[in-house]
């Protein structure tokens, strides 16, 4: 009787999974359509702001010098000398092609004056510097009176 009941309750049990359809894979869903991507639009391609110009004394000065060719290192043969000085180590020079007067440092300003022709002039070498007041600063290539008076004894 239990082999009986056993047997009726396998049948029973096995009965729907062999009944069963052998199941297939479900087909992929269809990809759902996306809308087109729209036309990039064009971008404003901005141009980056210009740095300003330094409108400082000195840089107006340096600018200057630029444009009139000089380079740091550039020797102006005759400058001339002025009378009136305000420094021991500075004197005030005239040079050609520069529209007020430029300082040009040397050794020792007071062995320079008074100053009198022919000994006003002297070499100065631009310095590629300018003042915080806008001067353009020189160095003289005599840096005393005695290297001027032997330049012109030759």
């Amino acid at each position: 009787m239990i082999n009986t009941l056993i047997k009726k309750a396998a049948e029973t049990f096995n009965k729907p999974t062999v009944s069963q359809v052998i199941s297939q894979p479900e087909p992929a869903p269809k990809p759902i359509p996306q809308p087109a991507p729209e036309p990039a639009k064009p971008t404003l391609q901005l141009t980056p702001e210009p740095t300003p110009i330094d409108q400082s004394p000195r840089a107006i000065a340096m600018r200057a010098a630029e444009a009139a060719g000089w380079k740091p290192g550039d020797i102006q043969p005759r400058a001339k000398i002025l009378r009136h000085q305000p420094s021991k180590m500075f004197l005030l020079v005239q040079v050609n092609g520069w529209g007020e007067p430029v300082i040009c440092h040397v050794k020792d300003a007071q062995s320079w004056l008074p100053v009198n022709p022919p000994f006003d002039t002297l070499e100065a070498r631009f310095s590629g510097t300018a003042t915080a007041e806008g001067k353009l600063l020189f160095d003289s290539k005599d840096l005393c009176k005695a290297g001027r008076l032997r330049r012109f004894a030759r």
